[in-house]
């Protein structure tokens, strides 16, 4: 989970229960003490001090975050933790990013940052930091930092062995965290730099529902243990590797479906429990914002009273039944930042339309079909239309979602079908994944959110007024929020921060679509006119004579540039590469096309036309097409996670 500029606080919990920290030859840095649970708490010592008390237990150690807007930040933000926390007599975990914003891996293995990482690693030393566990390129195992392992696992275990060199060449006293995010997918161990490089095997865990078999505390409780990046997965592989735990970041969560209870005291016994009774080194909860333990007094209270209870010398985990609530728990709040409307809407209950069977996909075979070429009057030949073949072995975990104006959605390759809305009524205008898979938002004109599998529904714009129909529904890189945006240039944000619109302008022409960062969004009209909110401006198609109307906007999941796509199936790159296009196919009859998706490494893209054939360019697979039943108006692209 990206965070901002942030610094946690961990504070001790069974203080007569030991864990086994290994000692490595190649480490010079000193054995350390158990330290066992924590709080995020920002900036202010003064929360850290008073989370002590809060718990009942002293702080014993602090996790602390370096800026990754840029290097000069990160430099920055190096000294404002050594003037905070150098003088402390606590274990510092800094968590520290591996790139800044538009960085690639490639790029730190090529030397290119390895005097501004010296720099900062002098930074803390000379801070008093020089102790501290260095948490290095956190969460690599998810698709929204820079950092991320998904598509070159070899390139980031790389990398963090580089980082590790120079921070030991600096001071034999640092040690290094190596950290996933807990997810369903199994974490690639080519991405594990190997143990010479790490010290201890950190995991972050938010208790969220994502799906119907995730509403019950226990339930919800058993997917945390079984999931392949889960709890017994992180406690097995720390153990055959010989290294402690860690969770870096965990807390209680207001991100559920309508009806969950949060006030979850549950999740609270079970997770202290688990610490204690295996090889964890600290546990930090994030305390702050939605997630502070003060908001679930329930929570809290358990909190308190297991302290008490497990014996400081450990035992098997006391499997219980959740702990019935008697205060109501907080309604979600959704961050929306309307421009057209001065209150924030409030969340409306995700829609379940459950058809009886789902979307049918055309047949896809395992050996291509050839067709011969058809003369044109010019003399010239064409490409007749072709139904192409999945290409066997080389779209593993591939996969993407089309969706029609009828509502029905077609789901090809190793993309789940999770429902559409078809039969309904409803006309959509916008599909968009859930990062990983597992579910997908529909969005019509309304700005009305369904939400599908475990895609989390956070609010929409059901009974208001809107001043222009909306056109797109932007998600997060994290997954945790989205945006809906409307013809007029207005941005309605839920879950995730409002970083302007154009909602209140005279435009040349009307948005048609959106395209997320991490830091941002950019917005785009039918003249290719590219408006950038937080995220860098790489050019646009606006004052340009063109053939068709541009209808969407796709960016590298790296960074660094975005393509634009035009209904004639033109392409326009910007910052990346050209990979082709339906003009330069040569087809008899070129479709009109609807949307373009760029694949999860970035080398490549499906277009889409409204007849429902996807057209791979570059690196992306060759998944089959959509069999519609009304014109193909969106594509969606399963991203690994």
């Amino acid at each position: 989970m990206r965070r901002t500029l942030s610094i946690t606080v961990a504070v001790m919990l069974f203080s007569s229960l030991a864990f086994v920290w290994p000692r490595q030859a190649e480490a010079a840095a000193p054995p350390l003490t158990a330290h066992k649970m924590g709080a995020y708490v920002g900036w202010s010592t003064a929360t850290a001090d008073s989370f002590g008390s809060t718990v009942g237990r002293p702080i014993e150690s602090l996790t602390l975050m370096l800026d990754r807007d840029s290097w000069a930040e990160m430099s920055s933000s190096a000294r404002g933790l050594g003037s905070l926390w150098g003088d402390r007599n606590v274990l510092t975990v800094v968590s520290f990013p591996m790139s800044v914003a538009g960085e690639s891996l490639a790029h730190g293995n090529s030397g290119a940052n390895d005097q501004k990482i010296r720099e900062i690693a002098q930074i803390l030393v000379d801070g008093g930091l020089d102790g501290s566990v260095m948490r290095v390129g956190w969460e690599h195992n998810g698709s929204w930092s820079e950092w991320s392992s998904l598509s070159d696992p070899d390139a980031y275990s790389a990398y963090f062995r580089r980082i590790v060199n120079i921070f030991r060449d600096v001071s034999p006293d640092f040690r290094f965290e190596w950290n996933v995010n807990i997810r369903y997918v199994d974490v690639d161990l080519r991405s594990y730099p190997g143990d010479a490089y790490v010290d201890v095997i950190g995991m972050d865990i938010y208790n969220s529902s994502y799906g119907e078999t995730q509403r019950d505390p226990v339930d919800r409780w058993n997917t945390f243990l079984k999931r392949g990046a889960g709890l017994e997965w992180h406690r097995d592989f720390a153990a055959s590797r010989g290294k402690p735990m860690a969770y870096s970041e965990w807390a209680l969560s207001d991100n559920h479906l309508p009806g969950v209870v949060h006030d979850d005291p549950y999740f609270i016994e079970q997770m202290l429990r688990w610490i204690a009774t295996n090889n964890v080194a600290y546990a930090n909860y994030f305390h702050s914002n939605e997630f502070k333990l003060t908001n679930y007094p329930n929570a809290l209270k358990r909190y308190r009273e297991v302290l008490r209870e497990v014996p400081g010398s450990g035992g098997g985990p006391v499997v219980t039944q959740p702990t019935t609530t008697t205060t109501a728990a907080p309604r979600p709040k959704p961050t929306a930042a309307p421009t057209t409307t001065t209150q924030a809407p409030a969340p409306r209950p995700t829609t379940t339309v459950k058809p009886s069977a789902p979307a049918t996909t055309t047949p896809v075979g395992t050996t291509p079909t050839t067709t011969a070429p058809v003369p044109r009057g010019d003399g010239q030949t064409c490409a007749p239309p072709s139904n192409p073949p999945r290409s066997p072995g080389s779209a593993v975990g591939a996969g993407y979602w089309v969706i029609d104006t009828s509502g029905v959605v077609s789901a090809l390759g190793d993309a789940g079908w999770y429902g559409d809305l078809r039969s309904t009524g409803v006309t959509p205008v916008a599909i968009a994944g859930l990062p990983g898979g597992g579910g997908y938002w529909i969005v019509d004109g309304r700005g009305v959110v369904y939400a599908f599998g475990a895609a989390p529904h956070l609010g929409d714009l059901s009974g208001y007024s809107l001043a222009s129909p909306i056109k797109s529904i932007v998600v997060h890189p994290n997954g945790h929020g989205y945006w809906l945006i409307g013809s007029d240039g207005g941005v309605f944000a839920f879950g995730v921060p409002f970083h302007g619109s154009m909602g209140d302008q005279a435009l040349v022409a009307p948005v048609v679509s959106g395209e997320a960062a991490h830091s941002g969004y950019w917005l785009v009209g039918s003249d290719g006119g590219v408006f950038s909110f937080g995220v860098p401006f790489h050019g646009s198609t606006g004052g340009m004579q063109l053939a068709a109307p541009v209808i969407s906007l796709a960016a590298h999941p790296r960074g660094g540039g975005y393509w634009l796509y035009a209904g004639d199936g033109g392409v326009f790159a910007f910052g990346v590469p050209f990979h082709g296009s339906i003009p330069g196919m040569g087809l008899c009859d070129p479709p009109n096309a609807t949307d373009l998706e760029v694949s999860p490494t970035g080398g490549g893209y499906w277009v889409l036309a409204d007849d429902g054939r996807v057209f791979p360019f570059g690196d992306a697979p060759t998944l089959g097409h959509a069999s519609p039943s009304g014109a193909a108006i969106d594509l969606a692209v399963m991203s690994s996670r």
